[in-house]
């Protein structure tokens, strides 16, 4: 929970302005990536599909492996030429194995692809999902600051506002000091009230990340912070080349494209089975377990003509493939544009905060500079108003420029294909 000072009463109170009805819960960034990867329902979603697709590759490598039947006839019939009824029964066990067939062997193939691509959906969304929880943390710790420098901002210009008014009650002020003093902390007060709402959105859309009720009260414990990022942009591209895994999906859709190819393909090509068997039957006992014979057999189908129906198949399939391989290049570029947009916008981040770092000490010693020459009759009441908001101006740069580092370095790991341990 965090405790902040109400801007109008000056008394403590919560930043989510009601009474809590949850239990606080203390969490560190690595503790929300943690709680998110084990309820995030999205993720157990695609969990599920590859789950699926396993399943569906055991069924259909099914295909290939030994089937064992059981058949049992009774029956009663009276033949034309005769005036008496005849019974038969009959017991089959039968166990047959496809020994050639190209269209299971495609099949298969097709569907070891599935399970690759479905395997590397998981690694995608855990990536995804890292990304955003650690985008979430930072906003709430973003609009907590935030939220915090506009309380500090109040009290320079309440303070501030004391004295004018304590200045024009002895005359030595004009009304105007006052009331401009005035709007200026009104609307600061509207600003943080505005601040108290965005961070209680953003524990809410942090909540929601981490499987939590909406209103859990949380205390982030961890802070911003900015450590130099080490890799080059070039070495960026090529990790993400490496590792990205909607580029090993599409590498896994080629593969499965090339196997549909053969699935067609297969339509010119023979299916084979070996059966082996025992027969046993009876004309008089309802079990049928009197006479009996074995038998083994080899079939081969294969299909003579089919009105051009198999290479219309392998012609969709060949285009198929093209239509894939043009959309791995067309992800390939696009993953290394991200990957460019996000490290150029880190870096430049990381240039703001240097930045914003000397201009908030300057903004420091000119809103104390410019309070002692108001004091003593030097100044302006505009230039003590102008230090004060110049000094919020700087710490909401900073705080702006810490963000978007840690924000753009998370999207950068995720365009980067860093994987989630």
């Amino acid at each position: 929970m965090v405790l902040i000072m109400c801007p109008k009463t000056g008394r403590a109170a919560d930043a989510s302005n009601s009474a809590p009805s949850s239990p606080t819960v203390s969490l560190t960034l690595a503790d929300s990536v943690r709680m998110a990867m084990s309820h995030n329902y999205n993720l157990k979603y695609y969990q599920g599909a590859k789950e699926k697709s396993y399943w569906a590759l055991q069924q259909t490598k099914a295909g290939k492996g030994i089937t064992v039947t059981y058949d049992y006839t009774g029956e009663r019939y009276k033949p034309t030429s005769s005036n008496h009824y005849t019974n038969y029964f009959d017991n089959q066990v039968e166990a047959s194995v496809t020994v050639y067939s190209k269209k299971i062997d495609a099949e298969i193939e097709e569907a070891k692809q599935d399970l690759q691509y479905a395997d590397l959906d998981v690694t995608a969304v855990r990536q995804q999902l890292k990304g955003t929880v650690i985008s979430d943390y930072f906003s709430a710790l973003e609009y907590r600051n935030e939220f915090k420098i506009s309380q500090d901002t109040i009290k320079n210009y309440q303070d501030h506002l004391n004295f004018v008014q304590a200045e024009f009650t002895q005359g030595l002020v004009a009304k105007t000091d006052v009331l401009s003093s005035q709007v200026n902390l009104a609307n600061e007060q509207d600003t943080f009230i505005q601040s108290r709402n965005n961070y209680n959105n953003a524990i809410a859309a942090l909540n929601n990340d981490i499987g939590l009720a909406h209103d859990t009260p949380l205390i982030l414990t961890d802070a911003f912070g900015y450590l130099p990022y080490s890799l080059t942009l070039e070495e960026c591209l090529q990790y993400a080349l490496s590792h990205r895994p909607e580029l090993a999906q599409y590498e896994a859709k080629k593969k499965g494209a090339i196997a549909e190819i053969a699935e067609a393909k297969s339509g010119k090509f023979p299916t084979v089975k070996l059966g082996a068997g025992q027969e046993w039957y009876d004309y008089q006992k309802v079990s049928g377990f009197n006479n009996g014979n074995w038998f083994v057999e080899l079939t081969a189908s294969f299909t003579l003509f089919d009105s051009g129906l198999v290479n219309a198949e392998i012609r969709q399939s060949k285009y198929n493939l093209d239509m894939v391989t043009n959309q791995a290049d067309a992800e390939r570029d696009s993953v290394l544009l991200e990957v460019r947009e996000d490290y150029l916008s880190m870096k430049e981040a990381a240039q703001r905060i240097k930045t914003d770092q000397v201009t908030i000490q300057q903004a420091k010693e000119n809103f104390s500079i410019e309070s002692v020459r108001y004091s003593v009759g030097a100044g302006t009441n505009l230039d003590v108003l102008d230090a004060i908001l110049s000094l919020n101006t700087a710490q909401v740069n900073y705080t702006e420029a810490l963000y978007d580092y840690n924000n753009y370095k998370a999207k950068l790991e995720v365009a980067m294909g860093v994987p989630v341990v």
